[in-house]
């Protein structure tokens, strides 16, 4: 009963969300919208997968690095008012003020934050956005099994992002330059 009543109050905080993007582009107080993944894409996340220092998953969340390469990039990306900065992150919900935290510790104070369950979830929150000819911009590596050493990708939401404007790993990592600052 706990977990479905979860699960239904993450899905009207995220439509919510989904409604407050809508009205920002229906009042034109929006003319971009840059669409950012946060795990392997700003933060610094897989490393620490494998790593037995961590009292809880919180702690850990709360001490991952950032990728100083992407942070320069969405400060300049983000230079105009008009521009809207919507994290979008397959994590638990209950992650949501720890990520929220995290972001706003390492300078992103405007911003709207998705959490999903997966990341076949991300492109019912994207492609809507898309189809209205928002000028929009997807950063996301959509990229797991790093901790392993193959890395695998999710390809099936990759051959929809193809499309538009999409940022994908090898552009990301070169953003990076797997530089990081704690």
């Amino acid at each position: 009963m706990k977990k479905v009543l979860f699960k239904c109050v993450k899905k009207i905080i995220n439509i919510l969300f989904l409604f407050k993007l809508y009205s920002n582009v229906f009042f034109k107080r929006t003319e971009k919208i840059i669409f950012v993944d946060i795990d392997n894409t700003l933060s610094d996340t897989w490393p620490t997968l494998k790593q037995n220092i961590y009292i809880s998953e919180q702690e850990r969340l709360r001490s991952l690095p950032i990728f100083i390469g992407m942070k320069r990039y969405l400060e300049k990306l983000i230079l105009t008012d008009k521009c809207l900065l919507v994290f979008l992150s397959a994590r638990s919900y209950k992650f949501y003020s720890i990520t929220a935290d995290w972001l706003s510790s390492n300078g992103f104070n405007k911003y709207c934050l998705i959490l999903v369950n997966n990341p076949y979830e991300k492109p019912f929150f994207i492609t809507s956005f898309l189809i209205k000819s928002i000028n929009s911009v997807i950063i996301d590596d959509l990229s797991y099994n790093h901790e392993n050493h193959n890395v695998l990708l999710y390809t099936d939401v990759i051959s929809i992002y193809r499309n538009y404007n999409y940022i994908d790993i090898q552009e990301i990592n070169k953003i990076n330059n797997n530089v990081t600052c704690k």
